[in-house]
């Protein structure tokens, strides 16, 4: 009688071990599947059409001002530099958006130089 009982109990804990493990493999399953990765959209765009123009072109102009204080005071006059707007990568993820230019110099640093522009939706600033 004795392991009558203690089988069934046994029995009873698998069943009930065997249970609470699916079910919370189940639930797991199901809050994976229904997550949604967002979109990446990526295009080269005309500068001119951009969602952000203005803030792009006051922000533009900052750096170029910038950039000639910064030669003119180190007497590089011979390393200007020139931030491409003819083509524009722009980059969305989500709430991410992403402005790549191309820079010239005259005298290159690097073989590929760029800069990144990021506009934060929940400021509503354009960070670089």
């Amino acid at each position: 009688m004795n392991t009558r009982i203690l089988k069934l109990t046994t029995l009873t804990f698998i069943l009930i071990g065997s249970a609470l493990l699916f079910t919370n493999c189940q639930t797991e399953l199901n809050e994976e599947t229904n997550f949604v990765e967002p979109v990446i959209k990526s295009e080269k765009i005309v500068f001119n059409n951009t969602i952000h123009f203005q803030k792009l072109e006051r922000i533009l102009h900052k750096i170029n001002d910038k950039l000639k204080k910064q030669n003119s005071q180190k007497g590089n006059s011979s390393s200007n530099i020139e931030i491409l707007t003819e083509e524009v990568l722009y980059i969305s993820y989500g709430n991410t958006h992403t402005y790549t230019f191309k820079i010239r110099r005259e005298n290159p640093k690097y073989w590929l130089e760029n800069i990144v522009l990021f506009y934060d939706f929940t400021t509503n600033k354009m960070n670089g």
